[in-house]
Order: structure tokens, then C-alpha cells, then sequence
């Protein structure tokens, strides 16, 4: 018990947007909620099947940024909406501790195989996995794994590592972090993702988005993961900030989604 309440507790000062989270149904209309028990604790998602293929044979599985908004994210932004309307089915995910889904611990890569397998269930013949930001690190972390039910990844607005963020937006934090990776070296080895991105397993094509102005998941870092990448890759650059890509510069954006779901 006194394990959970100190994650907890480390939870809500390192990641505490997790917790602000405001409910709203009006972005959630048209949409089914789903939710998995996993360790005791729900796991929610938002599903919507596309109008243009009522019986589609692809899904994507969205990951959302560190912000507050969690799985709003991908719906006011309109990437969710691109999607269906290239005839995908869409599921989005709260991470445990965001959004609806209750905290449970920080391996978030967990969160997004649970529900990968979840929509294995449903027979579709191509799974996309589409991770932004915080939710790209995870996703990759997720397709480590020996066996996951996704064939394409969309690494988008992807740190090289997660020190990176909390030496530019909170110094504090990086010190304790500091602390933590000395006594934990296989946690800071976890989230060194250049080099975890040479671990992938079981995908057919990794695809990295990056935007030319964004000062927090910069161009080279994406160059370094899709350098050390061991599966076959596209590297797109778009000019945009940090996690701009679909709204400053949409029709490049369009084509990438495009060339991925037809």
C-alpha cells in the first residue's frame, strides 16, 4: 500500500496534468465509450467506426500528448477526423492516470498493448498505432514488445528521451529525475528511446513526424530516431511547431495519413 500511495504521489508531481482533467461531453458525442479492467483499475477508450466504410478492415489506435485534454486532443486538433474520414475505424486511449482511466502505475507502454489487444478482437487486417508526443514515446516502448497487434507506426513530435523535456521545461524535475536514473539505470535505460527505437518488433513501417519550428521535439531528434530505427522508415518533415503538424501544414499532413491507411 505504502508503494502505491508514494507512485501515486510521484505521479502527481512529475505528471501532474494527469490529474486536471475536466470531463466533456460535447467532444464526446458520436463517439462509444469502451473501457478494460487491467490490474484492478479501468482503462478507457473512445471508439467511432468511419462513416465512409461501415465495415472497414483498418483501425488506429491514438496516443495522446502530455496535456491535460488526453484523448480530446485528437479530436479538436482533427486528426481523429482525418482518419475516419479515410475510411478508418478509430479507438483512442486515456493513459492510466489520464483522462477517465484510473492511475495505476508508469508502465503507459502497457496501457497501449492492452488496448491493441482489445482491438485485435475484432478482427480488423491492419492496425495502425499513432502515438503524439508523450504518446509516441509510449508507443514505441509499446512495439518492443515480442508480440503486439500492430503493423504500422506513426512516431509523431517524439523526444530522443524524456530527460530531454524536463531539463527544458522543469529543472527541478530533471534533478529528481537525476536521482531516480541513478538508482534505477534500467528505468533511464527504458526511456532512452533512440535507443529502444532499435528494438522494435513485428511492424511493417515506421513513420516519424516532425515540424521544422518546434523547439521541444526537435527535427534532429527525430533524424537520431529514425536513424537508429530497425525497421524500414519515412522520415517527414512539416513546418510547423510542436504538435502543429495537422493544422500548420495540412495537406502535407493529409498525404501522410493518406499513404497509410489505403
Amino acid at each position: 500500500m505504502l508503494r502505491k500511495f508514494l507512485y501515486r504521489q510521484l505521479f502527481n508531481v512529475v505528471l501532474s496534468r494527469g490529474k486536471a482533467f475536466t470531463p466533456n461531453p460535447v467532444m464526446e458525442r458520436g463517439w462509444k465509450s469502451r473501457k478494460i479492467d487491467v490490474k484492478g483499475k479501468d482503462l478507457h477508450l473512445l471508439f467511432r467506426k468511419s462513416d465512409l466504410q461501415p465495415e472497414s478492415k483498418t483501425a488506429v489506435l491514438l496516443a495522446h500528448p502530455y496535456l491535460t485534454e488526453g484523448r480530446y486532443f485528437f479530436i479538436r486538433i482533427g486528426i481523429a477526423d482525418l482518419y475516419l474520414q479515410s475510411g478508418v475505424d478509430v479507438f483512442i486511449t486515456d493513459f492510466n492516470g489520464f483522462g477517465r482511466s484510473s492511475f495505476r502505475d508508469f508502465d503507459f507502454e502497457q496501457d497501449i498493448l492492452h488496448a491493441g489487444d482489445y482491438i485485435q478482437k475484432f478482427n480488423y487486417k491492419k492496425i495502425i498505432l499513432h502515438g503524439v508526443s508523450f504518446g509516441a514515446a509510449q508507443s514505441i516502448l509499446a512495439c518492443t514488445a515480442e508480440q503486439h497487434p500492430f503493423d504500422l507506426l506513426v512516431v509523431e513530435n517524439c523526444l530522443n528521451e524524456n530527460m530531454s523535456y524536463f531539463k527544458i521545461r522543469n529543472k527541478m524535475l530533471f534533478r529528481l529525475l537525476q536521482i531516480i536514473h541513478y538508482f534505477r539505470p534500467a528505468y533511464a535505460a527504458k526511456h532512452r528511446y533512440f535507443e529502444q527505437i532499435a528494438r522494435l518488433a513485428r511492424l511493417r513501417k515506421v513513420v516519424f513526424i516532425y515540424g521544422d519550428a518546434d523547439t521541444l521535439t526537435r527535427p534532429d531528434m527525430g533524424r537520431l530516431l529514425a536513424k537508429n530505427c530497425n525497421i524500414s522508415n519515412e522520415f517527414c518533415l512539416l513546418h510547423s511547431r510542436h504538435l502543429e503538424g495537422i493544422i500548420a501544414d495540412h495537406k502535407a499532413y493529409e498525404l501522410i495519413i493518406k499513404g497509410l491507411t489505403h
